[in-house]
C-alpha cells in the first residue's frame, strides 16, 4: 500500500485517490492533452512545498488557463477538493494570488 504525505496526524493512502480510474489522456486542457494532470495532482501532496507549489501553478495555468474550463478541468475537481483538504502543505494558492509574494 503507497501512500502519500498528508497533514500531520492523517494518512492518504494511494488507492484512496483513484486517479487511474480516469483516462486523462482523452481528455484536454489549455496546453494539450491530460496525461499530465494525475502527476501535477500527486505532487501536491509532495514533502517539498516548492514541488506542491509548482504544481499547482502548473495545474492552474492548464486547467483554469484565463479562467476558461476544459475537459481535464472538470474530472481533476474532486481531486484537487481532496488535496485542498488532505495535503501537507494544505489549502494553497499560485504565488501570483497570494498577498505574501
Amino acid at each position: 500500500m503507497h501512500r502519500v504525505m498528508a497533514v500531520p496526524g492523517t494518512t492518504v493512502r494511494r488507492r484512496e485517490i483513484r486517479l487511474d480510474a480516469i483516462d486523462w489522456p482523452s481528455l484536454y486542457h489549455a496546453y494539450g492533452y491530460g496525461g499530465d494532470v494525475p502527476d501535477l495532482i500527486w505532487a501536491l501532496y509532495s514533502d517539498d512545498a516548492d514541488r506542491a507549489d509548482k504544481a499547482l501553478g502548473e495545474l492552474f495555468n492548464h486547467a483554469l488557463h484565463q479562467g476558461s474550463v476544459y475537459p481535464a478541468t472538470v474530472a481533476a475537481v474532486p481531486f484537487l477538493a481532496h488535496a485542498a483538504v488532505h495535503a501537507l502543505h494544505g489549502p494553497v494558492l499560485p504565488k501570483e494570488r497570494r498577498s505574501d509574494k
